[in-house]
C-alpha cells in the first residue's frame, strides 16, 4: 500500500484546525515553516503533537513571510524533493494553513501536481477536496478535538479538571436538584446567592482549600424563597441548617460548592446532557510560556473540533470599576489565547450583570449570560454545538 505524504503550511491561529484532516487516517506529515512560526515555536509545538499520536513528521524551513514569487519557487522546490524521495507516495496538500499569500501561491504552484487538495472548513464542519481530476466534493468533519489535545494547540497543557474525577461526579450527581434549583431561581435569588456567598467564604481560609470557621449565621432567619433555598442546601447535604440563623458547612467543598461552585455545576450538567464530543469543568493548565504560568478555567466544551468557553461568577457585576475591569481583561486575555480562530467565550452571571459590563463584554467578543437567560442554557449551548455559533442575549 502506498504511503500517503500530507503537505501543511504551519501557521499561528489555525493550529486545531489543520489537526481534524491529519486525523483522518495515518500518514506521514510533512510541515513548511516560515522562519517566523519557527522562532515563535508554532512549528515544534504541532510537530511534537501529531509526533505524540504515531504520525511521522518532517518539516521544511524557509517558507517565505512573503513575496508571492517566492513563495511559488518554494512550493514547486518542495514538491520536486518529496517526489524524489517519495516517488510512490500519494500527495496530499492541505491548504487551511498559512497565510493568504501562501495558500495563493501553493494553489499556484501545485495545482495539478498533488493527488489531492484539502480545506478543512472548521466555521461549516465540513472538509473540502479540491484537487482534479476527480473534481470538488465535500466531507462531513468528525469531532476528533477533545479538551486536552485542543488546549495542547493553543500552547496550554493539559493538568487536570475538577470533572475527571468519578467520586467528584457522584456528589455532583447527588446535589443536582439544589443546583438545578439556584439556576432556575437566580433571577430572584440574587440577594440570597449574595449572602451565601459571603457566608461561604467567610468558612473557608485563604486559597478557599480548607475549612476554618464551618459555623455561620444569617443576620435574621431566611424566609420565602431564601427559606426554600436553604432546605435545599441542608437536604443535599451542602450544609446544615438549624432551622433558625445557624448554617454548618460540611467540608470545604460544600462551602466552595455555595460560594459559587454550584454555577459552574449547572453550566456543566446542561452542556454534558446534550453529549458533546468532550466537556470539563475546573481545568488547569500550564502555557507553554512558563512567564503566564497556570490557568485555570471554569467550563470547557469542545464540540465538532470548536471550543466554547465559560467563566462563572455569583458575585454581582458591576460594583466596583476595578473588578470589573480585572475581570474583561483576564477574560479577553485567556479567551484569545485559548480559543483561537472559531472558539466562543461566554460569560454566566448569577447577578444581573451593568450595563457597562456587558457593553464591555461585547467589545472584546465576549458573550454575558445574565440570570434571566440561565434558564435556557442548555437550549443555548444546543445552539452552539449546531452552529458554532452562542446565540447573543
Amino acid at each position: 500500500m502506498n504511503e500517503t505524504l500530507h503537505l501543511c503550511i504551519v501557521s499561528e491561529r489555525l493550529l486545531p484546525n489543520l489537526i481534524p484532516a491529519l486525523m483522518l487516517r495515518p500518514q506521514q506529515v510533512l510541515l513548511a515553516t516560515s522562519e517566523e512560526m519557527a522562532q515563535r515555536g508554532f512549528t515544534r509545538r504541532l510537530a511534537g503533537l501529531l509526533a505524540a499520536r504515531g504520525f511521522a513528521v518532517a518539516v521544511k524551513e524557509g517558507l517565505p513571510s512573503g513575496g508571492l514569487s517566492g513563495m511559488v519557487d518554494f512550493a514547486r522546490s518542495w514538491l520536486e524533493e518529496v517526489t524524489q524521495a517519495h516517488p510512490q507516495a500519494t500527495r496530499v496538500l492541505n491548504i487551511t494553513g498559512g497565510n493568504k499569500l501562501m495558500t495563493i501561491a501553493f494553489l499556484q504552484a501545485l495545482w495539478g501536481r498533488v493527488d489531492d487538495i484539502l480545506y478543512t472548513d472548521t466555521a461549516h464542519g465540513v472538509l473540502e477536496q479540491l484537487a482534479p481530476p476527480r473534481g470538488a466534493s465535500t466531507l462531513e468533519l468528525t469531532g476528533v478535538l477533545d479538551v486536552s489535545l485542543y488546549l495542547a494547540a493553543q500552547g496550554m497543557v493539559y493538568r487536570e479538571a475538577v470533572s475527571d474525577s468519578a467520586d467528584w461526579r457522584g456528589r455532583a450527581q447527588r446535589r443536582m436538584r439544589l443546583t438545578q434549583h439556584l439556576g432556575r431561581e437566580a433571577p430572584t435569588l440574587g440577594p440570597f446567592l449574595g449572602t451565601v456567598n459571603w457566608l461561604a467564604n467567610a468558612a473557608l481560609g485563604a486559597g478557599g482549600d480548607v475549612l476554618v470557621a464551618p459555623r455561620q449565621r444569617f443576620d435574621r432567619p431566611p424566609l420565602g424563597r431564601w427559606r426554600a433555598a436553604i432546605r435545599g442546601v441542608d437536604e443535599a447535604g451542602v450544609a446544615r441548617f438549624d432551622g433558625g440563623c445557624g448554617l454548618e458547612f460540611a467540608d470545604a467543598e460544600g462551602a466552595r460548592y455555595l460560594g459559587g461552585g454550584w454555577l459552574e455545576e449547572y453550566a456543566w450538567h446542561a452542556a454534558r446532557a446534550l453529549g458533546p464530543d468532550d466537556v470539563r469543568m475546573g481545568v488547569t493548565g500550564d502555557w507553554e510560556d512558563t512567564e503566564r504560568g497556570r490557568n485555570e478555567l471554569d467550563l470547557v466544551v469542545v464540540h465538532r473540533n470548536r471550543l466554547l468557553l465559560m467563566e462563572c461568577k455569583t458575585l454581582r457585576l458591576g460594583r466596583t470599576e476595578q473588578g470589573d475591569t480585572e475581570l474583561m481583561y483576564k477574560l479577553d486575555s485567556v479567551g484569545d489565547d485559548v480559543r483561537g480562530l472559531f472558539g466562543e467565550v461566554v460569560l454566566l452571571s448569577a447577578r444581573q450583570p451593568s450595563r457597562i459590563v456587558v457593553d464591555r463584554a461585547e467589545h472584546h467578543r465576549i458573550r454575558v449570560v445574565g440570570p434571566d437567560r440561565l434558564g435556557r442554557l442548555k437550549t443555548d449551548i444546543a445552539a452552539w454545538m449546531r452552529t458554532g455559533r452562542f446565540p447573543p442575549a
